[in-house]
């Protein structure tokens, strides 16, 4: 994990974020927040390759915003996991976000319950 976490931290996010900010009309306090709930949602999908996890709704728009430029979202992908992190839109996604849950507590020491959900599943 220690190489995984190299290249996170080398992850450049910030045209993503200014993206964001300039979309939603996000505060940077909020964006600083949903960054790193991005980040550590992509540190649980590389830990639990396997395992559904529906990341708040915050964490899925950094992703959003990051999926639009495809280059550098799929380079991204490559360099961290080796393979393309599909997002995948599901209405029906309680038990991937409980495991968001529980996994953001156990990993980080960061209570999501209050956040909503996203409508998403990988």
């Amino acid at each position: 994990m220690t190489n995984f976490n190299k290249r996170l931290n080398e992850l450049d996010l910030s045209k993503v974020i200014h993206r964001l900010k300039a979309t939603t009309g996000a505060t940077n306090d909020q964006c600083e927040l949903a960054e790193t709930l991005y980040r550590q949602f992509l540190t649980q999908k590389a830990r639990y390759p396997n395992t559904q996890i529906a990341p708040p709704q915050v964490a899925d728009d950094v992703w959003h915003e990051h999926l639009t430029d495809t280059v550098s979202y799929h380079n991204d992908c490559n360099a961290l996991f080796g393979e393309y992190l599909h997002h995948i839109p599901d209405e029906d996604n309680q038990e991937a976000w409980q495991t968001a849950v529980r996994l953001y507590q156990s990993e980080f020491n960061v209570d999501v319950s209050g956040l909503e959900a996203a409508g998403c599943r990988v």
